[in-house]
């Protein structure tokens, strides 16, 4: 699929026809990266495979599009990826013949999950390798081939120049919790939390990482949480206890040996550096984020002068519920880019990534941001921003080319049962590491490669002989085998607000019967959850019982559409065979969802029945639900001359 778009320089007369699309305005208001349904006949001068079509903007810019299904020079139903107006609708094209032209279709374009199996793996999770057994893991730092990576009470090197069999080569303890680090030349600099400390590492010889001096203050790095080393200094966030106070120092390293504290910002009573949390310099301004992130209270965006390194003074600062719980920052040109936890804590459709405007330093103004994501805002690459997400274990990856509008690029999910605090990336890019959070030991480092875009979010939760996908049909194939369990694969943080379809295809032998369960209880799968079952009595649903939908016939494909309602704890099933409807039943009541009420975040599709070959499952896919669908209508067609060429 070709990203390049239709006004590009390129122009030849490739495609010689096109057709505009009006797209209707749905009453249900502004429909933002939505799913619009599509039907396209076949037109003359069209490949009857339909591979030859493609879609723009008016303005030229690509659309991304999926073909769900075709009929040969009669019909295909494609999908396409737009938004919406609130009013008036809006024209796009498609473009068509072109004899030599091969498919562009994408799901993974289109959709929030999307995997139909089609590279004949059941999953491609882009993660190359993992290293270490600790607890308490927090920050890395990457130059050439080591990383620096903090743990529990000091520093591990570890060579990373085969990427996939990295290797720990030394370690230096430091204190009580080290935190932060920075690597620049010779030396890492290092936060030391509960000793209240500021490490300097001598890694020259990194088998033999050595403590070269350190300064430590019980007031002014009273928890010294996040650390930025700029030329001679290095500027700390000292969190203070509970993040009932705070302060910003500013630590002179000139002397590796006998770094010395020089200039502070104390918190007053405008609270401007309470909770003082994470930091970045750029030139004379300090970017702090402060905020007691365990309380839905307090959180800012302060700047402050450094110039003179003995007397910084806060210069501006932003608050509001925005900023409340807020984490990391991370700085590009004129926007500063920060995570917040979620206000309140409770709800997950509060969690964001923010976006402030600070041109002007003296009124930075918050601009932009993403909802439902829980973010440390780790790294940014060119116009990525990579972010670990806390809540559920996730790398996300956003695009920032737009600050004011930045979009969600693609989401690695990393295994293990606690929190995801940081990522960092080589030199060029091309590979990250991420450090797992664990307080009971045993937990890992992890390397991603930033080149792959994961299938989709599966992780393996009981592995059962045969379970696998085909080579043949590129399906999922569940088997039961004879594990007294029933769980198989999941797959978490779909990540995307209710309502919404979550669809999939659907297949059982004769005698056998598959299930599907969102949002169960791994210890529990039916506890609040949306259980749906496949075989010969039918499609049913379980509350505290078995409804049965309708009927199914044994080894045809349905397709299974439920759309969640977490507003009034209600949940619709559609049931399609051959792209036709075959059954609807809705207002099914009395789930609560369990904790993940906004959003579906697991789904686990199973076998019950001892005995293989059960169950087939394709096609995962979520999209965009509203209650007006938008319509469509289709002009007629546009012969052209010359039209612009993306493949």
């Amino acid at each position: 699929m070709v990203y390049s778009a239709l006004s590009s320089s390129s122009v030849t007369s490739q495609f010689t026809r096109r057709k505009k699309i009006h797209i209707n305005s749905s009453a249900d208001g502004e429909l933002v990266n939505y799913q619009v349904e599509l039907t396209i006949s076949y037109e003359p001068g069209m490949q009857t495979d339909f591979d030859d079509i493609r879609f723009s903007e008016t303005d030229g810019s690509h659309i991304s599009y999926w073909i769900e299904s075709k009929t040969d020079s009669s019909t295909a139903t494609v999908w396409i990826n737009t938004d919406v107006p609130s009013s008036g609708g809006k024209d796009v094209y498609m473009y068509y013949g072109s004899s030599g032209l091969t498919a562009g279709t994408s799901g993974a374009s289109v959709f929030g999950l999307f995997d139909c199996f089609d590279n004949g793996t059941l999953v491609d999770d882009g993660i190359v390798s993992d290293f270490g057994s600790w607890y308490n893991n927090r920050a890395s730092d990457i130059v050439g081939n080591y990383a620096y990576v903090t743990e529990t009470n000091g520093l591990h090197v570890v060579d990373i120049s085969t990427i996939t069999s990295p290797s720990v080569v030394g370690y230096v303890a430091l204190g009580t919790q080290t935190l932060d680090v920075e690597v620049d030349g010779n030396y890492a600099y290092v936060s030391v939390l509960i000793s209240n400390k500021l490490s300097v590492v001598d890694i020259s010889t990194p088998a033999s990482p050595s403590e070269t001096g350190s300064v430590t203050d019980a007031t002014k790095l009273n928890q010294v949480h996040g650390i930025a080393k700029v030329g001679d200094y290095v500027y700390c966030c000292a969190y203070a206890s509970g993040g009932s106070t705070g302060h910003f120092t500013i630590v002179d390293v000139s002397t590796p040996s006998t770094p010395t504290i020089r200039g502070c910002v104390v918190n007053d009573t405008n609270n401007y550096i309470k909770g003082s949390h994470d930091v970045q310099v750029i030139g004379d301004y300090a970017y702090l984020i402060a905020s007691d992130h365990h309380v839905d209270t307090d959180g800012r965006l302060t700047i402050i002068n450094v110039a003179d390194k003995d007397s910084p003074y806060v210069v501006s600062s932003i608050t509001g519920s925005e900023f409340h719980r807020s984490a990391d920052i991370q700085i590009k040109g004129d926007y500063a880019f920060f995570g917040q936890w979620g206000y309140p804590h409770s709800d997950p459709e509060h969690r964001y990534f923010r976006v402030v405007d600070i041109s002007d330093v003296d009124n930075p103004v918050l601009v932009g941001g993403l909802a439902g994501y829980n973010m440390y805002i780790g790294y940014i690459y060119g116009d990525l921003v990579y972010c670990a997400d806390s809540r559920f274990d996730t790398i996300t990856v956003i695009d920032i080319s737009n600050p004011l509008l930045p979009t969600f690029v693609k989401q690695y999910i990393i295994p293990g049962s606690t929190a995801v605090l940081h990522v960092s990336l080589t030199d060029n890019g091309s590979y990250g590491v991420i450090a797992r959070y664990n307080s009971a030991g045993a937990d890992k480092f992890y390397i991603i490669d930033t080149s792959i875009t994961p299938t989709a979010d599966w992780t393996t939760i009981q592995s059962e002989t045969g379970d696998t996908v085909s080579a043949t049909t590129n399906k999922l194939v569940m088997t039961k085998g004879s594990t007294s369990g029933y769980l198989q694969v999941e797959t978490e943080t779909l990540k995307h607000p209710l309502k919404q379809y979550f669809e999939f295809m659907v297949e059982y032998s004769t005698g056998k019967r598959c299930n599907m369960i969102l949002n169960g209880d791994n210890s529990n799968p039916l506890s609040g959850a949306i259980y749906l079952a496949f075989d010969t009595s039918g499609v049913r649903y379980y509350d505290t019982t078995m409804h049965t939908i309708c009927t199914m016939d044994v080894d045809t494909e349905y397709k299974i559409s439920v759309v969640p309602d977490v507003s009034t704890d209600t949940f619709d099933i559609y049931v399609y065979k051959d792209g036709v409807e075959v059954s609807y039943s809705g207002a099914h009541t009395g789930l609560d969802f369990r904790n993940n009420a906004t959003y579906i975040n697991k789904c686990v599709p199973n076998m019950y029945t001892a005995t293989n070959d059960a169950g087939i499952f394709d096609c995962f896919r979520t999209r965009k639900y509203t209650a007006n669908e938008p319509t469509t209508s289709i002009g007629t067609e546009q012969h052209q001359r010359r039209i612009p060429v993306f493949m």
